[in-house]
């Protein structure tokens, strides 16, 4: 979770640039046709009859990543509410993370099965940085191995597209997450006092990528035809 867009403006990203490259093989499940009522509306990501995140238990190999869609926003946005933001005040509402999801210059990954939102992750992408704004994982399907894979796969795009270095804020006092992150190649940075709506100490954390600087230059054989 981050103030980070609020507090620094406007992105550095190229609002002209390409998009960053995402991996090719991610795989696209066939996708149930249901239409919800606002009434009755929860979670966008859930069939009839399938259970909410908070409620199923099942290891990562049956998890499906994909690439988030309007229809997730809801899910999404209940779960940074319940799991993220929780004491903080809700910033990611639907509104707000369905912006993120058309957002050209940001990813939103989920984690799916059997029709329901099981975690995701939020990846803002500038020219020579990348944000994780959001990543969280329902509490039942915790230390399933979810949570890495969703980062790993966000970190893999962020080299592709020649990121040099991913950042985030976390709480402080959060030490199941620093642990992970830890885990997964970052190291602490700055610890920010009151950052949190000034009521709580948020630490940034980061993973250097490659070398700041222009991204080293990859051959390509010649084009077929030339002399």
């Amino acid at each position: 979770m981050s103030d980070w867009a609020n507090r620094h403006g406007a992105r550095n990203a190229r609002k002209d640039g390409p998009r960053p490259s995402r991996p090719s093989n991610l795989h696209h499940p066939p996708r149930p046709t249901v239409e919800y009522r606002t009434a009755e509306f929860s979670f966008p990501c859930i069939r009839s009859g399938a259970q909410p995140w908070h409620t199923i238990g099942m290891a990562s190999e049956s998890v499906t990543l994909r690439l988030a869609e309007p229809r997730d926003a809801q899910a999404i946005a209940l779960m940074s509410r319940d799991l993220v933001e929780a004491g903080l005040g809700w910033k990611y509402d639907a509104a707000r993370v369905l912006r993120a999801i058309r957002d050209r210059d940001t990813i939103t990954l989920v984690a799916c099965e059997g029709g329901a939102v099981l975690g995701f992750g939020i990846m803002e992408f500038g020219d020579e940085r990348a944000h994780l704004v959001l990543l969280a994982v329902g509490p039942a399907q915790r230390r399933g191995g979810i949570g890495r894979r969703l980062l790993q796969w966000l970190l893999d795009s962020a080299r592709t597209a020649g990121i040099g270095s991913v950042h985030l804020e976390l709480r402080a006092q959060n030490e199941a997450a620093r642990a992970f992150y830890r885990a997964m190649g970052f190291s602490e940075s700055v610890l920010v006092p009151g950052y949190y709506r000034g009521r709580e100490a948020a630490l940034r954390m980061l993973r250097v990528l490659r070398v700041p600087g222009p991204p080293p230059f990859v051959w390509q054989p010649p084009a077929l035809g030339q002399k």
